[in-house]
């Protein structure tokens, strides 16, 4: 067999094969089919691959979810390039929540208009699934971000949608993973502030706003079409409507992986991926970070996201977030404890604050009411409740939230645990969807 092995991670739970779960085809530098896709363990790949002839002649391309890999153009100078490894962890500190030596931080070496693209995943996501593809007998000649087989024109933004996730490419090289059911309000907030997005600075020249301005997004699904996506769609266009932008969709007869594995064999330079199979970079050695409370503000900012449309350009990728967004949480801490200003105690007296959920009458009650909620939407894990929107009512002091709960169960121990938490919880409405229980809360101190 000769041609192209496309490996498209699905989840890493240790560094054996058997531990490692996935979808891969087997194709020709056309797209055209050999084998897949098909899912399992690489354990069942492996044993596929035994059937193959010719199979030492084949390219093997592992691609990672988006959720994984932190993808950002950061400002780049001429020393910074001659010492690119001793500069990179220091250049690219600010946007992590998590020790700078915690994760493998790697680039393409392509500079641009002074922006060098850079990718970050973590050490303990990509170190055994480097185990684990070796360990078959695969050499791969690439380990890209899914995110990075997703292009677009200078004027277009595409958002692919797979499940309930969505990939999004807004030009001309902003890359990221999301949920389904934040796709309208992340377009509503990138087509908000679009020179953000396309790193174009309107205070010097205001003409160059019109410039920065997107005039259509394109939408590619797989087919069949769920009730679900219909509905999302449907949203999309009537938001889109406002803004004057016309909204495009196709519906592919094959998979979204697929669709994916023919972008990468249109491709004429791979040189531009950044391949997360590198040498890791070095370290910074005094690097703090925030990664004892790391999962909880993370939940809080997921929250903030539906809430208040912070940045989610460089929002929420496995557990990782911009130093932007750490600093907005701190000063919505602050906010509320203006006396906790010691900055060598701050994390610690946060942590104290976060556990202790709130007690007692506070000047923010809608931060109140949030951490409160993040908190326990966090015990019991983000596979058993995801948020959907949010509603603060100020003059009611009342807080509306949306949640997908995985069961009935769930939903009911969910309420139970916000009201244990001191918490005035109320089940409005709860209805059966395909995988889920769609509720909406309301919420007061």
């Amino acid at each position: 067999m000769e041609g192209y092995l496309f490996i498209r991670v699905t989840d890493v739970s240790g560094s054996e094969p058997d531990q490692i779960s996935a979808e891969w085809l087997g194709c020709n530098s056309e797209g055209e089919l050999h084998f897949g896709p098909s899912r399992g363990q690489l354990t069942a790949l492996e044993k596929t691959l035994a059937e193959q002839e010719g199979v030492n002649k084949v390219k093997v391309v592992v691609v990672v979810p988006a959720d994984h890999v932190l993808m950002i153009n950061v400002p780049v100078n001429t020393g910074q390039l001659k010492h690119l490894k001793q500069a990179l962890p220091f250049m690219l500190e600010e946007y992590l929540i998590n020790d700078i030596d915690d994760m493998h931080i790697v680039t393409n070496r392509q500079v641009a208009n002074e922006m060098l693209p850079v990718a970050a995943v973590n050490h303990e996501y990509i170190a055994p699934l480097y185990e684990a593809i070796h360990a078959i007998g695969l050499v791969p000649m690439l380990c890209i971000s899914e995110s990075q087989l997703v292009s677009t024109k200078d004027d277009t933004i595409q958002a692919i949608i797979d499940g309930d996730r969505s990939l999004l490419a807004i030009p001309p090289n902003c890359f990221f993973g999301l949920d389904m059911h934040a796709l309208p309000s992340t377009l509503m907030t990138v087509l908000e502030n679009p020179s953000e997005y396309r790193q174009i600075d309107v205070e010097d020249d205001p003409s160059a706003a019109i410039a920065a301005e997107f005039k259509q997004i394109k939408v590619t699904v797989a087919k069949p079409l769920t009730t679900e996506v219909k509905k999302l769609l449907k949203q999309l266009e009537t938001q889109l409507a406002s803004h004057q932008i016309s909204l495009e969709y196709s519906a592919l007869k094959g998979t979204i992986f697929h669709y994916l594995c023919r972008s990468f064999l249109q491709r004429t330079d791979y040189s531009a991926f950044i391949n997360l199979f590198q040498e890791p970079y070095g370290v910074s050695s005094d690097s703090t970070g925030l990664s004892i409370w790391k999962p909880l503000v993370g939940l809080v900012a997921g929250w903030l996201v539906l809430a208040v449309g912070l940045n989610v350009g460089q929002g929420v990728y496995f557990d990782l977030q911009t130093n932007k967004l750490k600093q907005q949480s701190i000063s919505l801490y602050q906010g509320v404890y203006p006396n906790d200003d010691a900055e060598e105690e701050l994390q610690e007296r946060m942590v104290s604050r976060l556990k202790a959920a709130g007690g007692g009458k506070q000047e923010s009650p809608f931060m109140d009411m949030l951490v409160n909620v993040s908190s326990v939407t966090q015990q019991l894990g983000g596979q058993q409740i995801k948020p959907k929107s949010l509603d603060f009512n100020q003059s009611a002091g009342s807080l509306t939230i949306e949640v997908h709960a995985k069961s009935y169960e769930i939903l009911d121990n969910y309420v139970q645990k916000l009201k244990g938490s001191g918490l005035s919880a109320n089940l409005e409405t709860a209805n059966q969807e395909k995988a889920s229980v769609l509720a909406r809360i309301s919420i007061k101190v």
